[in-house]
């Protein structure tokens, strides 16, 4: 058609020697034109036709495998149509659902809620929310429902099964609360830090044990809140922990300056994890130690403590003469001190009479000796003290003291008697035991000498 259209255009010699051919060979060549102008329109209708079959064949098949339930509802709220998936959701054939509305399979714990988002969907046209349904054998599931209102005044809705994702979140919802029970409920105090050392967790327990309120330490750095416990090396600690990896468990005593809060904690420090391995922070677990602390405070009191006079007994005596042995120090004097008739006075006024004794010549030594004078109870009647730094005549002058003072006191009438005698370390080559022996020979000699005069006396 192209070639004879193009031919009468051409201006050969030949055709015009044919007077007929240009009128013929044009309307040939329109109508020719013409024929391929339509051939080309039926192509173009034909293909688009194909498309658009191929198109909703794929909408057909998308809907049909979607995973979600598709609803496609009237403004009466009667089902129009629905995927397969709809139908495996709710245990209905395609044929049964079509027949009932949103409000028979929808469960009456969220029927008023449904029908109220169904006035809003035709108001707004869009809703999303969950509801509650029953499916044809009585069981419950949870579905989302995203719904939209379309041109035709219907409503489409993309529906999915959530129930075990609910059910999930309200199984982690139940065991973090029972956690935060545990948490809140424990005799223990528990503290979690992040990385950074800040507080997560912070117990009603370790509120009680420092004064302190979680909303006052919780985002907060360790640093921040107890500055003081760099001193106490615990922050550095804390870091290792992170570090390493390792569980570290320590005493802590503590003073807060803000409340004046005191005592001793038992600490247990150890990594925290998260599945896959990472150190997330570290988690404490606090005792409040401070009534044991007091109780051992107690006991090593009174293992190194005379109890009657308060003053160091013969096992402290012993382990410092050791001390002496290994560390001397030059000049040391040793003063031995017995009580002259002590078992006289116990027999003839009672034991009350003799404890006042021995507590009344406790009180004089504390008044006459040094502060760094070591004063101890090493028998029934008998007193030693050791004075560090002290020579021959620092120790005559401490006597000189215990027999002033001696002389001031009165015990039922009676006065009280002392016999006291001493020695001076002053060179490496004297052992401290042969000291004591010589001080306490000396106050046997003083005994014998003043034993004529102590008739009157105690």
């Amino acid at each position: 058609t192209f070639i004879l259209w193009g031919v009468h255009k051409i201006d050969y010699p030949f055709t015009r020697t044919i007077v007929w051919f240009a009128p013929v060979g044009y309307i040939m060549g329109e109508t020719f034109a013409l024929m391929a102008a339509v051939g080309i329109l039926l192509m173009y209708f034909q293909i688009t036709k194909r498309q658009l079959v191929e198109s909703e064949e794929k909408y057909k098949s998308y809907v049909s495998n979607s995973p979600d339930g598709i609803f496609v509802v009237n403004c009466d709220g009667r089902y129009i149509d629905v995927n397969e998936s709809a139908c495996r959701m709710t245990g209905y054939s395609k044929e049964e659902i079509l027949k009932i509305g949103i409000s028979d399979i929808i469960h009456p714990e969220s029927k008023n809620s449904a029908i109220s988002d169904f006035l809003r969907l035709k108001e707004t046209g869009k809703i999303s929310e969950e509801y509650l349904f029953v499916r044809k054998d009585g069981s419950e599931f949870i579905m989302s429902v995203d719904a939209v209102k379309m041109k035709n005044n219907t409503f489409l809705a993309f529906c999915r099964d959530i129930t075990d994702r609910i059910r999930a979140h309200d199984a982690l919802e139940e065991a973090l609360k029972f956690n935060q029970d545990v948490i809140n409920s424990a005799n223990c105090g528990i503290i979690v830090y992040d990385t950074e050392l800040r507080y997560r967790i912070w117990n009603p327990y370790m509120e009680l044990l420092s004064g302190i309120s979680a909303k006052d330490v919780i985002d907060r750095s360790v640093e921040q809140v107890f500055p003081w416990l760099a001193g106490e090396g615990v922050i550095e600690s804390l870091k290792g922990i992170l570090i390493s990896n390792r569980t570290v468990k320590r005493d802590i005593h503590f003073n807060i300056p803000e409340n004046g809060f005191s005592g001793w904690a038992a600490d247990s420090s150890t990594p925290l994890y998260n599945s896959k391995g990472e150190t997330i922070g570290v988690l404490g677990i606090v005792q409040d130690i401070t009534e044991r602390k007091k109780a051992e405070d107690n006991l090593i009191y009174l293992s190194y403590h005379d109890q009657l006079t308060g003053l160091y007994n013969r096992r402290y005596f012993d382990e410092e003469l050791k001390r002496h042995e290994t560390q001397p120090s030059l000049p040391t004097s040793i003063i031995m001190i017995d009580i002259n008739g002590l078992k006289v006075a116990n027999d003839s006024f009672g034991h009350t009479v003799g404890d006042e004794i021995i507590r009344k010549t406790a009180e004089t030594l504390r008044e006459t000796c040094d502060p760094d004078a070591i004063i101890a109870r090493i028998g029934g009647d008998e007193f030693v003290v050791i004075l560090p730094g002290a020579g021959r005549a620092s120790s005559e002058k401490v006597i000189e003291r215990i027999k002033h003072f001696e002389a001031r006191k009165k015990i039922a009438d009676l006065d009280l008697s002392l016999s006291i005698g001493y020695d001076t370390l002053d060179s490496v080559e004297q052992k401290i035991e042969q000291t004591l022996i010589n001080a306490e020979n000396d106050m046997y000699k003083h005994k014998i000498a003043e034993r004529a005069s102590n008739r009157s006396k105690i």
